[in-house]
């Protein structure tokens, strides 16, 4: 940590140093502390996932229960694994905070690197079944890119409702095709292990206001971001070919890279400008401020939950397997609001896809011995967002 400290102060004096200082003015760059904190649930309506009509997963509240006891002729599911209910009503709550220092990064006053800098962020995360927290460095080279690379940890217990972490209950030399699966799939470990998330991310971002005249901006915020990413996970103390339950997902998750990503479309309708606001935010300190600045941003939005690359073949939708090549996206309309005080609040209405399994092994609560099928899409959830910029 030190070495990233000394390497971070070194190149925060090399971009102050070269940044351009043509005007009679000697211009003064001051580290800027930023903090957030956010509030962020969502609701997951009831719905049979894994099974659909046609390319549509309606919105239900009846469940099917496939477990062994009331489907003890394995029409919907595999001897040997004790089967799932399909369907109910899903929340999720979690507090994130970070800290920010950010120093200028090799800027001058040419309009593409005006607001060259580089972050160094703390970060870190508390829902009621886990906690982690971690690092990340952010560097801007040019007005529209952004690169990082970061780090989390984290660990999680159980509680009646969901599970933080949780070890999926197969012997190290499983095979699915055994059908031996004990009768609970999914060990309650509290604490069972550190999960450690490493990223590298670059974020392109556009604003169609920054090409057109002064007097015309205000109402051509068209803006436009992508942030592809590669992640790795490890749970450190298990061996890497075994899943597991990581925040609730049902033991699904994998040891291993992954491509992820969000891309937004979005138009920017700046109600009340407030010149407050810009004051506070080029001071090394924002401070309390009392401003009146809002603003409106109706988006469009796409992301890329989860493609598996280490797992990409082990078992692929052609060849019948449970879809380890099957890319999990969300998308649709957000409104975020940027309020007074430095207030926001994002309100989100999202749809996404789903694996669809054949009806004989939809009800196996094991993910490895379901047969994929075809895909459908679904209303998934409906998603808050409330938080403070200090």
């Amino acid at each position: 940590m030190k070495k990233i400290g000394s390497l971070l102060l070194l190149l925060s004096l090399a971009g102050a140093l070269l940044a351009d200082q043509s005007s009679d003015q000697k211009e003064i760059y001051y580290l800027k502390l930023r903090g957030t904190i956010d509030l962020a649930g969502a609701l997951y309506l009831p719905k049979q996932k894994g099974i659909a009509k046609g390319h549509i997963s309606p919105l239900t509240r009846e469940k099917l229960d496939y477990t062994e006891e009331n489907d003890s002729s394995h029409h919907h599911h595999s001897a040997g694994d004790p089967g799932r209910v399909i369907g109910g009503l899903v929340g999720e709550g979690k507090l994130f905070f970070s800290f920010s220092f950010i120093a200028p990064f090799f800027h001058n006053k040419h309009p593409l690197f005006l607001d060259n800098n580089i972050e160094f962020k703390l970060h870190g995360g508390l829902s009621p079944v886990s906690m982690n927290g971690g690092a990340e460095i952010i560097l801007q080279p040019i007005a529209f890119l952004k690169l990082n690379a970061g780090f989390s940890i984290g660990s999680g217990w159980n509680i009646a409702l969901a599970n933080g972490l949780a070890r999926n209950n197969l012997g190290n030399d499983y095979d699915t095709s055994d059908n031996d699966l004990p009768q609970e799939i999914l060990a309650s470990d509290t604490f069972l292990g550190p999960v450690l998330r490493n990223w590298f991310s670059a974020t392109f971002q556009f604003d169609v206001a920054a090409l057109v005249n002064a007097k015309y901006k205000r109402w051509t915020h068209i803006v436009v971001v992508a942030t592809p990413v590669f992640e790795h996970i490890d749970l450190l103390n298990q061996k890497n070919h075994l899943p597991y339950e990581w925040e609730g997902n049902k033991g699904n998750t994998l040891d291993g890279w992954s491509f992820k990503g969000t891309y937004v479309l979005g138009y920017q309708i700046p109600a009340i400008i407030d010149e407050r606001k810009k004051i506070a935010d080029e001071k090394m300190f924002r401070g309390f401020v009392q401003h009146h600045h809002f603003t409106i941003t109706l988006a469009m939005y796409l992301e890329l939950i989860n493609l598996h690359l280490t797992h990409f073949n082990d078992s692929p939708m052609k060849d019948g397997g449970w879809g380890s090549d099957f890319a999990h996206l969300r998308f649709g309309p957000n409104v975020l609001l940027d309020l007074p005080y430095n207030y926001h609040l994002l309100i989100g209405f999202h749809w996404s896809n789903m694996a669809v399994y054949t009806d004989e092994t939809v009800g196996n609560a094991f993910f490895m011995l379901r047969n994929y099928a075809d895909w459908a899409v679904c209303f998934e959830r409906i998603t808050l967002l409330f938080g403070w910029d200090f």
